[in-house]
């Protein structure tokens, strides 16, 4: 039989098991917390953004540049004009090695942006900033920069329901969910192999919502297979078969039609913030930087390439 002095010092020893415990749990929900990222919200531009010109030629001008280096656009406009862009376009990795992390940090630092925003809408994450590109690509270092130095950050992205509906113009209900869920996997492969847990994620995320006819891995290998059944299959698909290049299949019409739709929203955000005396840094991929260069500069006259533009090599 357990003696009273055997059950006082059994409860003192739970009693410290459980202050262990319930330390331990905060402090690993404190640095969830300290590490925890969100989707940054969206930008509403007002009404009145007033956007002129027209947008370049993509191939005539992106196949001039370096293979690997970014795109950096620098609009400074004229004395005593508030609001200046840097519109940095990047090479889409999820390297956190990439040599243009450094040229990012570089050009954060010398131009010391009041706004931010990123291309890609991000979502729920635990993780450093490393470990954030890792996930979402060159953007989380913006992320991480604007955090850092309290600034607010929002998605270039319009609203899901409006990149949708013009999807739907392409193609029905379950070709725009095996384009999202493509893009999302060509994003997603960028950063290595990815797992079959990563693409049934996909498949719930990016098609469930619109179709219950790609509830699996299986069904997606059937279906792509009967829209494209002289290639080697969707695991396979190289990246330009979601680009927006002229022609193409059904997959290059979606993207074409929604990079007009996402552009024309980026270019409407961006325009607006600098108009209210923002020093706004964007990223996106460099083709959206490299195409849309005529119109910011016309849209935000009088206006002048800064000292942080990158080289015009269509200019020689």
């Amino acid at each position: 039989m357990m003696t009273e002095r055997a059950h006082t010092g059994c409860r003192k020893k739970w009693r410290r098991r459980l202050l262990a415990a319930g330390v331990v749990l905060g402090l690993c929900a404190g640095a969830a917390w300290w590490f925890s990222w969100s989707a940054p919200p969206g930008y509403t531009p007002g009404d009145g953004v007033v956007v002129r010109g027209s947008p370049a030629d993509h191939d005539s001008r992106v196949g001039l540049l370096d293979r690997e280096a970014p795109y950096v656009l620098h609009i400074a406009r004229g004395p005593g004009t508030p609001g200046e862009l840097v519109y940095f376009g990047a090479r889409h990795s999820k390297d956190a090695e990439h040599p243009q992390q450094t040229d990012l940090r570089r050009v954060w630092e010398r131009f010391r942006p009041t706004v931010a925003l990123v291309e890609g809408r991000m979502g729920f994450f635990v993780g450093t900033a490393t470990q954030g590109v890792g996930v979402f690509g060159e953007g989380a270092t913006v992320y991480a920069l604007a955090e850092r130095d309290g600034i607010p950050l929002y998605t270039l992205e319009p609203p899901l329901e409006l990149e949708i509906a013009a999807l739907r113009e392409c193609g029905d209900e379950k070709q725009v969910a095996l384009f999202r869920v493509l893009s999302g996997y060509i994003s997603a492969r960028r950063g290595g192999p990815v797992s079959d847990f990563k693409i049934g994620r996909l498949l719930s995320k990016r098609a469930g919502p619109l179709t219950d006819a790609l509830p699996d891995i299986a069904a997606l290998d059937a279906y792509f297979a009967s829209q494209f059944p002289g290639d080697k299959g969707w695991r396979d698909i190289p990246e330009e078969a979601l680009w927006p290049s002229p022609g193409g299949t059904w997959l290059n019409a979606m993207a074409r039609r929604s990079n007009a739709v996402r552009d024309e929203h980026f270019v409407r955000s961006l325009v607006d913030l600098v108009g209210r005396g923002q020093r706004v840094l964007a990223i996106a991929g460099r083709s959206h930087t490299v195409v849309w260069e005529p119109v910011l500069l016309e849209s935000l006259s009088p206006a002048a390439h800064g000292e942080l533009s990158s080289p015009r090599p269509w200019e020689r």
